[in-house]
C-alpha cells in the first residue's frame, strides 16, 4: 500500500481531473474491489464509479488518518450499505485500550463487538529513561516474539519519520538484523525477515501478531491526527500492543501550551488521557 503525502494527493486529485476526461475509461472493467475507502478522495470515487461497470468499496470510518471528509457518508447515499459490526481479529484487551482512545476521538466502541477467540491479548505501558533504553527493551521484547510466533509478522511503529529511523538504525545494528523487512515492504520471500518498522503512517491497512509502538512521547506533534492515528495504530495488533515512552507530563512548545486555545489546532496528549483511564496502570 503507497502511503501518499499531502502534496502526493493533490497531485492526485489533479490527475483524477484528469482520468475522468479519457474516453475510453467507462466501464473498462466488469467488476472492481477499492479497500481502505476511508482516506480516499471524492475525485477517486468518481473514477471508480467511471471505469467500472460493478463496484464494492469496504472501509471503516474510524480507521480515517487522512481526509477531513468523510467519503463513506457520501457512498452511503449512492449504494447498498452492508455493515459488519462482529470481528475477531482484535484482542478484547486491546479493544479496551482502542476504545478509550476512540472515545477521544469521538469513535464507536468495539469491544461489545469482539469474537476474538485466540491467545490472551495484552497491552503494555513501558516509561524508560530515554529514547535508547525504548530500543533497549523493544529489541529484548522481539527476541522472545521471534520464537514465540515462528510464522507472524511483528512490527515496531513510531511516531514520525525521524522515530522509524531511530528505531530501524537500532535494530539493524543489533543481532536481529537478518529479521528486519525492507523498507516500506511487510513481506518477503526470506521467511526470516518478519519485523517491519515503520512510521504510523506507514501501517495503515496492515495487521500484524505484536506491534511495538516506540517513542510515543512524540504523539503529540500529529496534532489533531493524533487521536485516529493511535487508534489506527493500537488495533493493527492481534495479540500484544506495547507503547513505549521516556515521560507523560503537560508538554509545551515553545511559551506556548499544546493545550493552549490559542493555538489553531490545540493537541491533547493522548498519553495523558490513556494515563487517566482505567487501562493504564496505576
Amino acid at each position: 500500500m503507497k502511503i501518499c503525502r499531502i502534496d502526493e494527493r493533490h497531485s492526485l486529485n489533479t490527475s483524477c481531473n484528469s482520468w475522468m476526461q479519457i474516453p475510453n475509461l467507462k466501464d473498462m472493467s466488469e467488476c472492481l474491489l477499492v479497500d481502505e475507502i476511508q482516506d480516499c478522495l471524492p475525485e477517486e470515487i468518481e473514477v471508480f464509479f467511471r471505469c467500472t461497470k460493478n463496484v464494492c468499496f469496504a472501509g471503516d470510518n474510524r480507521q480515517r488518518i487522512f481526509s477531513a471528509h468523510s467519503v463513506i457518508e457520501d457512498l452511503e447515499k449512492r449504494m447498498k450499505v452492508i455493515e459488519l459490526k462482529t470481528h475477531y481479529r482484535i484482542g478484547h484487551e486491546i479493544c479496551r485500550v482502542a476504545d478509550v482512545v476512540g472515545k477521544a476521538a469521538g469513535l464507536a466502541p468495539i469491544e461489545d463487538d469482539c469474537n476474538y477467540k485466540d491467545a490472551e491479548a495484552k497491552v503494555h505501558f513501558i516509561q524508560c529513561a530515554d529514547d535508547d533504553e525504548q530500543a533497549a527493551r523493544i529489541i529484548e521484547g522481539l527476541k522472545i516474539q521471534l520464537t514465540a510466533y515462528p510464522e507472524d509478522l511483528l512490527a515496531v511503529a513510531a511516531p514520525r519519520i525521524a522515530d522509524r529511523e531511530f528505531l530501524r538504525e537500532r535494530l539493524e545494528a543489533s543481532e536481529l538484523s537478518p529479521f528486519v523487512l525492507p523498507h516500506r515492504e511487510s513481506g518477503s520471500d526470506d521467511p526470516n525477515q518478519r519485523i517491519y518498522i515503520a512510521h504510523l503512517y506507514e501501517i495503515k491497512g496492515l495487521e500484524f501478531r505484536t506491534i511495538h509502538l516506540g517513542l510515543m512521547q512524540h504523539l503529540h506533534k500529529l496534532r489533531e491526527n493524533q487521536k485516529r492515528i493511535a487508534y489506527t495504530a493500537i488495533t493493527r495488533a492481534k495479540t500484544t500492543v506495547s507503547i513505549y515512552f521516556v515521560t507523560i507530563q503537560h508538554r509545551v512548545c515553545g511559551r506556548v501550551s499544546l493545550h493552549d486555545p490559542r493555538l489553531r489546532h490545540p493537541a491533547p496528549d493522548l498519553l495523558l488521557i490513556l494515563r487517566g483511564s482505567s487501562v493504564f496502570p496505576s
